[in-house]
């Protein structure tokens, strides 16, 4: 037996297989023909051997054909019948039936040489060995499918002809006996070709379907993909058009109040028109952190870090950042249980809290702002409490859906786009946190981070900042790199408001000569991306804010020159370069009060090595 047709006969008799419902109408309609022609040839064959045959046998072979035959044609018809009505339920036990009831013909048909025992006239004999040989033959058609079984077939219906012609003898009976045997062996030939063909068609289908199948699986995939990428670029469409119109609105109001305040002489009138322009420059601050933080999930797919983190650092850092907000509305700020640790990545998870916390803070307006952890089954569970608006019940499954907003028909721009549970979403599933929000309307909400706890013991605590004081000394003379002239305007500006004695210049050739020109810095303020600018010799140099430090730094000695460097892209090289040398790295647009911070603390620290410093100032937090 080959391993082709092997293949076959298991592949029809495992349970674990499907049965093909082609193959098995086929063997239906083919058991059916048999049946209807097998009366034909027994009444041949009676009809020639009648005179030489037993008549005893003769009844009861006729007798079994004729039951054999009635049964099959009429399971075969049951079969066809039902498979057109689609109530076939065991396939497998049709064809166990056909392949048992085939070789229970076979043998019926190999009895035919022990009922015409007797010698008959040729005509007799060659009408026996040809009616034979056909119904061998042909099973090398309709039994290739099941190799096994057409070779018990073949032998059934040939090996008793075989004993007869041999019992028999003589050179007659001798010459069809081996004519009957060479049709026998290539009858098993042919057939197990056939099985092979068979075999080959068989796997080329069962191929072609699973690749229709596959097909049709990516076919619906990339529907379902079209249909996602159409949806998110509606929304994205939708979004862009709120972010036009959110940074339009201040933008039209900061140019109004702009031109009243040109025209403006009272002193009482410019404070509120310059209160007004900073309502709207925090305005267009929201929509553009929202924008930034977005594109940094786009582009940095790094996996992150992970350490060991004390929450006591991190509440010390956004209560940094996010009490002075909290006091002018008038609202109580709470941490507590800081003395627990986590296993994540520091600055996300800074991102996570601090746009949380910012957004508790913008939408509540009195009461009480809190964040504390607390130890759950084996996770430390961060939460951020409010005593705010709150969340409907049919917003809140949204919330963190991108471009989703609560109540897009406000018009009160301070609220933002609302990226900023998405961009918390998008933070807690690069870190491994797991994110939820409870709310009740009116009644303020609970946004919870979930993450691994791992002890606090051996967890590094890092310097907790300077007590902050109302009035604290500045600096006296600063230095400004920067190329852009309006900003380096607006900030001398400011820091000359401040009383500091500040001067500007657009890059490291510039500062090198204010240095040799006798000005003396007690602090410097780069801008981290400058212009390229020549070198003196005719040539474009690269500069950057890193590179003007270190000139300055080397030119005055003093290699621990406090210094403040910024820039509007923290994903930038320059950034990344700044913060490797442990320089503080703060993102535009610049804030007052971290700019008076800065200031404060190098008049405090003079020139205190970096190392020094507490760390926890230079991590930038959104605003």
């Amino acid at each position: 037996m080959s391993v082709a047709s092997g293949g076959v006969w298991s592949r029809w008799l495992d349970p674990a297989e499907p049965v093909e419902p082609g193959r098995l109408r086929q063997l239906a309609r083919i058991t059916l023909t048999a049946s209807l022609m097998n009366p034909l040839g027994v009444a041949i064959l009676c009809a020639q051997f009648w005179p030489a045959s037993v008549p005893t046998l003769l009844v009861a072979w006729l007798l079994a054909f004729a039951v054999v035959d009635l049964s099959r044609a009429a399971v075969s018809l049951c079969y066809l019948r039902l498979e057109r009505l689609g109530r076939v339920a065991s396939p497998r036990g049709w064809v166990i039936f056909g392949l048992v009831s085939a070789l229970v013909h076979a043998a019926l048909w190999g009895m035919t040489p022990l009922v015409f025992l007797d010698q008959g006239s040729a005509v007799a004999e060659m009408s026996l060995h040809l009616a034979l040989t056909a119904i061998a033959m042909s099973a090398a058609v309709t039994l290739s499918w099941f190799y096994p079984v057409m070779l018990t077939y073949v032998a059934l219906v040939m090996g008793p002809l075989a004993v007869r012609d041999a019992i028999i003898g003589g050179a007659q009976f001798s010459v069809l006996g081996v004519l009957c045997g060479l049709a026998g062996i290539y009858t098993m030939v042919c057939g197990r070709l056939h099985s092979k063909m068979l075999l080959e068609v068989l796997a080329q289908r069962r191929q072609n379907a699973e690749l229709v199948v596959a097909l049709r699986e990516e076919v619906a995939r990339s529907e379902a993909a079209q249909r996602a990428l159409a949806l998110t670029h509606q929304a994205k469409v939708r979004f862009f058009a709120a972010a036009n119109h959110d940074l339009r609105q201040p933008l039209n109001a900061v140019g109004l109040l702009a031109q009243s305040l040109s025209g403006s002489r009272e002193a009482s009138h410019v404070d509120e028109i310059a209160g007004h322009l900073l309502h709207c420059v925090d305005n267009m601050n929201h929509v553009v952190d929202d924008l930034l933080d977005i594109t940094r999930s786009d582009i940095d797919q790094r996996e992150p870090a992970l350490e060991a983190i004390a929450l006591r650092d991190v509440f010390v850092e956004l209560d940094r950042v996010h009490a002075g907000a909290a006091r002018s509305k008038g609202l109580g700020l709470d941490f507590a249980n800081g003395d627990l640790a986590v296993c994540t990545a520091r600055l996300p998870l800074t991102r996570i809290l601090s746009n949380l916390l910012s957004n508790a803070i913008r939408f509540t307006s009195a009461g009480r702002v809190s964040v504390r952890a607390q130890g759950v089954d084996g996770d430390v569970c961060i939460e951020v409490s409010d005593t705010g608006i709150g969340i409907a019940a049919e917003h809140l499954p949204k919330v963190f859906d991108e471009f989703y907003q609560v109540s897009r028909h406000s018009h009160d721009r301070g609220h933002g786009l609302g990226l900023g549970l998405s961009i918390v979403k998008r933070l807690g599933e690069a870190i491994g946190a797991r994110v939820a929000a409870h709310s009740v309307l009116g009644q303020g909400s609970t946004f919870s981070v979930r993450l691994p706890a791992t002890p606090i013991d051996g967890v590094a605590l890092r310097a907790s900042p300077p007590p902050s004081a109302p009035e604290v000394a500045l600096v006296q003379r600063v230095l400004i790199v920067e190329d852009d002239a309006d900003s380096r305007e607006a900030l001398l500006r400011m820091l000359r408001g401040w009383g500091v004695q500040a001067l500007g210049v657009a890059g490291t050739v510039a500062a090198r000569a204010a240095v040799s020109g006798g000005f003396v810095p007690d602090a410097v303020m780069c801008d981290l991306r400058l212009t390229q600018a020549g070198d003196g010799d005719g040539h474009d140099a690269r500069d950057d804010g890193v590179t003007a430090l270190q000139a300055i730094r080397t030119l005055l000695g003093q290699p621990q020159l406090p210094a403040l460097t910024f820039t509007g892209d923290l994903s930038s090289p320059e950034a990344a370069r700044a913060r490797e040398q442990g320089l503080l790295v703060m993102h535009k647009p610049l804030k007052a009060i971290r700019l008076r911070a800065f200031l404060a603390q190098a008049k405090a620290q003079g020139s205190s090595p970096p190392d020094v410093a507490p760390r926890w100032v230079s991590r930038p937090s959104p605003a």
